[in-house]
């Protein structure tokens, strides 16, 4: 039997349909296969912008190690973050981390070795990847990279860098017990101690500006004192022009009381600063005799060098005496006892004024009217205001861990099986199956034919 190109070319064309579906059978099959068992991995790349960690440190100068990225702490949160019922050591499992090695480092290194020296490089570079489960999607390998960079993030920053914060000074709280100047008192106190922090991050970082406020530590701090040096002055002079109160009897009951506690309080620290003042006067008489600088008659007293310096012992603490001890707990008892009798006076003021004859006709329905719209305003206000330092401070958090560790990638994704390369495969074993088929069959037929 003989069998020429021109009859193995006519059996395929004879069976071009069965060639073609074949293909086509195959290019969906490759396609559900894929999707089947298609997995995904996604990697970005973190800098450590810290100089110490080139040396193989951390802020607080403790081993650096690059695993933190994956520590139990960074994984749970990720596991809640995205509310997954996965395992901390099955996620961890499967995020690989790797150090990013200049090629000059590289060579420096072998060379260094032949030469028989050791030689150690502390990158500070890393590539982050994970791999994600056959059927996880394209967008959860993506997210879950991203929540591990993100908490790794807040977990290094709370750890190593110097982070401000405010309270919650948001007016949410029932004042009906209150009464109106001491509803004023605690807005007054409030303000005064969110400017007195406002002050201090300012003069950290005067060119910060959000990006979401648009606003700047001195933005927001004008804006406290404005209701400090205006609002709140308009509230007590209306309290006190119509001596306005829910019950004035149980007010100034209540501002008894508490000039009874500042004057215990001014008590108690006045004996305290006392007793250390006995006790410093009694430190200072045992060490007369003691040889030091200005009563040494031999050359045998050691001077201490540079004393105006930063002296600091091994543990890298500052070294205090106890008489430094002593000085600032006398300060810190006398200051105390001043405030509790300043306080006291404050009582005595606000009880005298309302005591004193009411020397005005005014409308005292109407001044109580507007005192209750100042402090609604008030609260409004500050609460408004809270609301863009928080995003402020936050904000300024951010850019802040930005100067220590950088993301010098966006969180890219890959898939792990290339649908056109299986589809390559599969097409080509379905092309070569019906081809062996069609010419199998023809010349199985023409064979049977001809015998």
């Amino acid at each position: 039997m003989k069998l020429s190109i021109w009859d193995i070319f006519k059996y395929i064309y004879k069976w071009k349909l069965l060639i073609v579906f074949s293909v086509a059978a195959a290019i969906v099959l490759s396609v559900f296969y894929t999707n089947r068992n298609q997995s995904y991995e996604s990697q970005v790349v973190i800098k450590f912008n810290d100089a110490c960690i080139k040396e193989g440190k951390t802020p607080k100068n403790e081993e650096f190690d690059p695993y933190e990225i994956i520590s139990p702490d960074v994984i749970t949160a990720v596991i809640e973050d995205l509310n997954m019922t996965r395992s901390v050591e099955g996620l961890k499992s499967r995020v690989k981390i790797k150090a990013i090695i200049p090629k000059t480092e590289e060579t420096r290194q072998e060379s260094v070795i032949k030469e028989g020296e050791e030689y150690t490089y502390h990158p500070d570079s890393y590539t982050v990847t994970y791999k994600g489960r056959v059927g996880e999607s394209d967008a959860m390998v993506r997210d879950i990279l991203d929540s591990i960079v993100k908490n790794y993030l807040n977990t290094y920053v709370h750890n190593y860098v110097d982070q401000i914060s405010v309270n919650d000074f948001t007016f949410d709280e029932d004042f009906s017990n209150q009464d109106y100047i001491e509803i004023a008192e605690i807005m007054s106190n409030r303000i005064d101690t969110i400017i007195s922090s406002l002050e201090n991050y300012y003069s950290s970082d005067s060119s910060f500006r959000s990006s979401k406020t648009g606003m700047s530590f001195l933005d927001i701090e004008t804006e406290y004192k404005h209701l400090r040096d205006f609002t709140i002055p308009k509230i007590y002079s209306n309290i006190y022009e119509g001596q306005i109160s829910k019950d004035k009897d149980l007010l100034i009951k209540k501002y008894r009381q508490r000039i009874d506690e500042y004057k215990l309080q001014e008590k108690n620290f006045s004996e305290k600063a006392q007793m250390t003042k006995e006790r410093l006067e009694s430190f200072a008489q045992a060490n007369v005799d003691v040889p030091n600088a200005y009563n040494a008659k031999t050359d045998d007293v050691d001077i201490i060098q540079d004393v105006y310096g930063k002296w600091e012992d091994e543990n890298n603490r500052n070294v205090t005496t106890t008489y430094d001890d002593l000085i600032k707990k006398y300060v810190s008892d006398s200051t105390a006892a001043n405030n509790a009798r300043l306080n006291a006076d404050e009582c005595e003021k606000v009880i005298s004024k309302f005591t004193a004859p009411i020397e005005t006709d005014a409308d005292k329905e109407e001044l109580t009217e507007q005192i209750k719209s100042d402090i609604a305003y008030t609260m409004d206000k500050l609460n408004s205001i809270y609301d863009d330092l928080h995003e402020t401070v936050e904000d300024f958090n951010n850019a802040n861990a930005t100067t220590h560790l950088s993301v010098l990638t966006g969180v890219r994704y890959y898939a792990m099986k290339s649908l056109s390369l299986y589809a390559v495969l599969f097409s080509g074993a379905a092309v070569m199956m019906s081809v062996f088929f069609a010419l199998a069959y023809e010349l199985i037929r023409r064979y049977l034919k001809e015998a």
